[in-house]
């Protein structure tokens, strides 16, 4: 079971009225970036269509005590006046409640710096190797992870060149170094309706980003180095 099936049964258990959910998946606990479903979900309460919300845990709406505190506030004014999660409800109310509160946030912000220590030291560990980050999309120019079928990973990400794509980095590398522009490269490429990654168009900047970037050439990075 999910978050979001978890939400979904403990509101039809209560016999509540489900008004929509909002979700942030992409989102890590480490980098937060822009948290559109959070966004939404504060337009709906500041509409005043919800009194109350279920997420599974605390920390899925915060990482830092005091800025659950804050939201806690904002809560209150817009009338909703209880967080539900898997381990239990929190009261918006200011009082008492609040020190219940503001222990949740601590508790969340206490987990994400333990998260980052850890995954620091997993990233560090990778370095000293030679290994990936292991992130999702390989480089341009490389194979992504292969799993046989009983689900073991045979193929690390990044681990082995994409013959296709490498064919087309080497043709950009030698389109350049006879002088030809970046733009008009893009332009054939487009024309010849050769698919940039993720499925995009070729621009310069794109282009210009793989032929520059060390991971082409089979270096890896790690803190900018």
């Amino acid at each position: 079971e999910n978050h979001a099936e978890f939400c979904r049964r403990l509101v039809a258990e209560r016999g509540w009225r489900w008004v929509g959910e909002s979700s942030d998946n992409s989102i890590s606990a480490i980098d937060r970036g822009k948290l559109e479903g959070f966004d939404k979900l504060t337009k709906v309460m500041q509409a005043g269509l919800i009194d109350t919300i279920v997420v599974f845990e605390a920390s899925r709406l915060y990482r830092e005590a005091v800025d659950f505190m804050v939201f806690a506030r904002d809560c209150r004014r817009a009338g909703v006046r209880w967080i539900v999660t898997r381990d239990g409800e929190l009261s918006t109310e200011a009082g008492p409640h609040e020190v219940q509160m503001f222990i949740s946030g601590w508790q969340a912000s206490e987990e994400r710096r333990h998260l980052i220590a850890r995954t620091r030291q997993e990233l560090d560990a990778n370095a000293a190797k030679g290994l990936s980050h292991g992130s999702r999309n390989p480089p341009f120019g490389y194979l992504g992870p292969a799993y046989d079928e009983a689900g073991n990973r045979i193929r690390r990400n990044g681990a082995e060149v994409n013959p296709e794509q490498a064919a087309l980095v080497r043709e950009a590398v030698d389109r350049v170094l006879r002088g030809e522009k970046i733009a008009a490269i893009c332009r054939d490429w487009n024309r010849r309706s050769i698919p940039a990654p993720r499925g995009k168009r070729w621009s310069s900047t794109g282009l210009s980003y793989i032929l520059r970037n060390p991971r082409t050439s089979g270096r890896r990075m790690h803190d900018g180095v």
